[in-house]
């Protein structure tokens, strides 16, 4: 395990949702969640991240929503996550101008960003009162072991 994923699993991190319609946005921060061993599922559509949460309510550690998204997909995700109980801690990814941010998104990432940046984020994530609880239940596992697979699950189609 690398010493990013380390990291990961001291936290006892999740799994990461990655929702976001600009490739390259999605292409780059992928990356870094894969450096970290992490699998995210790379997913935009709201009924299948429902689906993959439900399987395991309490194994996400946090949604990364792209600022690029129609307006009524991203607010469908941010609604869900924020209803979900535990509640998933929402990051909006942006490139350019930070965009403006309702109180349901804990925070934002500028691209482009660094590995730590992200564990730092994901640390936030973890250290809301309304996610600690569920999170100290989560086994003590990189990412990798409980996520969709090496490359992380895709689905959704592009526009």
């Amino acid at each position: 395990m690398s010493e990013q994923g380390a990291s990961m699993a001291a936290l006892g991190t999740g799994c990461v949702i990655l929702a976001e319609a600009d490739v390259e946005n999605e292409d780059y921060l992928r990356t870094i969640l894969e450096f970290m061993d992490c699998a995210p599922l790379l997913e935009r559509r709201p009924e299948a991240i429902a689906e993959a949460v439900g399987e395991d309510p309490t194994g996400w550690s946090a949604l990364f929503v792209g600022a690029s998204l129609p307006a009524d997909e991203k607010d469908a995700l941010i609604r869900f996550a924020a209803g979900h109980k535990p509640r998933i801690p929402v990051f909006v990814v942006y490139r350019g101008e930070a965009p403006a941010v309702g109180s349901d998104v804990l925070g934002t990432l500028a691209l482009p960003t660094r590995y730590d940046t992200v564990l730092s984020l994901l640390h936030r994530g973890q250290s809301t009162p309304s996610s600690a609880v569920a999170r100290s239940r989560v086994a003590r596992s990189s990412c990798s072991a409980r996520c969709p697979g090496p490359a992380g699950r895709r689905g959704g189609s592009r526009r």
